[in-house]
Parts: C-alpha cells; structure tokens; sequence
C-alpha cells in the first residue's frame, strides 16, 4: 500500500523525522516536492515555504517567478504562490515564521487560521490571531512554514 502524505506533519507522524526534501500531495491533485522541517518543534513537521540562509538566490524577482518558484529546495527558495495556496486550501493551517539576525537573535511569529488565496483572487494572505515573541515581522526576511 502507498502512502499519500498530505504535509511534513503527516510524514512526521509516518515516522519520517529527518529534516530534508520530500514529495507530498496536499489536495489530490498532483505530487510536488516540499522541504520539511522535522526540528523546529518536538512531535510535529512543518512545510517550509521560504527560506533564506545566506543570500545565494537573489529574490528581487517578477511575479511569474513568484508564481511559480524558485531556488533549490537543500538551498534557498521560494515554493510558489500556486503551491501555498494548493497547501491551505484544506483544513486549519498555522503559519510560523523564524527569524535570524545577522548577530544570531532569533524571534519567530506564529498565526493561526493561515491560508493563501486563488490565483483568481490574487493570492490575497490571509492570517489571523498571533502569538511569538515578535509582532513586527519584516515580509522580505523570513524563512515561513506551514503546518497542518
């Protein structure tokens, strides 16, 4: 029997605890290959969605790119609009976003009720109740997660 994982979450509980790239189906309709972060909170997984480490791609990029993708899954990337949405679109969703000075201060945010819209609705964000030790996130510097 083949096991469909829908998250990092369901492969975290398949007893895949190893952070690193793997294939997922969110929403049935068609596989694509997530990183997933097995560290950043004891018994959970997470879907990393951005990640940035030490400026190798360059993100200032047209919406196309932003669309669809880019980067290096082992590196630093950007998932793609098309395949956040695809992750929120079902069920309840959390969004946790770390980040990291360059003098090694961390703080992270984290929001519930996290989902991205369609293409036909831009995209919109939307995210709601907070908790974290940070509440001013800069946008263009976060490494991003989601969690189902």
């Amino acid at each position: 029997m083949y096991f469909s994982a829908k998250s990092c979450n369901d492969l975290f509980k398949s007893g895949k605890t190893t952070t690193g790239v793997y294939t997922i189906d969110p929403d049935g309709l068609g596989a694509f290959r997530v990183r997933c972060d097995m560290e950043t909170t004891p018994g959970m997984g997470w879907t990393v969605f951005q990640r940035r480490v030490d400026g190798s791609v360059d993100f200032y990029r047209n919406w196309i790119d932003y669309k669809t993708g880019f980067g290096n899954l082992s590196g630093e990337f950007w998932l793609g609009l098309g395949k956040i949405h695809r992750l929120s679109t079902s069920g309840q969703n959390v969004l946790r976003v770390d980040l990291e000075t360059f003098e090694d201060e961390t703080a992270y945010a984290i929001y519930e009720s996290f989902s991205v819209g369609n293409k036909s609705e831009g995209y919109i964000l939307n995210a709601d109740t907070y908790s974290g030790t940070n509440k001013y996130i800069a946008i263009n510097s976060l490494n991003a997660c989601i969690q189902k």
